[in-house]
């Protein structure tokens, strides 16, 4: 495992091991939450702009609009790798113009 390293080191590492799991498992989770967010958001801004009730554009509009501000609240909480940040970032580009393009403030 780790050659040349104390026990005392030794039992350290194996203790964080659950730690790292569970962490990284969180950052995983944080992930999926975020990107079902977006998912959402599109959605509601499709549906939207389909619907013939402005009722429910409406809801739909402002459901979409805290969706985007739940995932600028939780986005700093998530550790993204190099790729899934970029592409990330612009499909919350996307989402930030659409809400712009309705009048919301992004």
């Amino acid at each position: 495992m780790l050659p040349g390293v104390s026990p005392g080191v030794r039992a350290y590492h194996d203790r964080m091991k659950p730690l790292t799991r569970t962490i990284e498992e969180s950052n995983h989770a944080g992930k999926g939450f975020l990107l079902v967010e977006m998912d959402a958001a599109s959605t509601f801004l499709d549906v939207a702009g389909t619907t013939a009730q402005p009722d429910v554009a409406r809801r739909n509009r402002d459901h979409a609009h805290e969706a985007y501000v739940t995932i600028l609240r939780y986005l700093d909480r998530v550790r993204f790798e190099e790729g899934e940040k970029s592409a990330f970032d612009s499909r919350l580009g996307v989402l930030r113009e659409r809400l712009a393009e309705i009048g919301y403030p992004v």
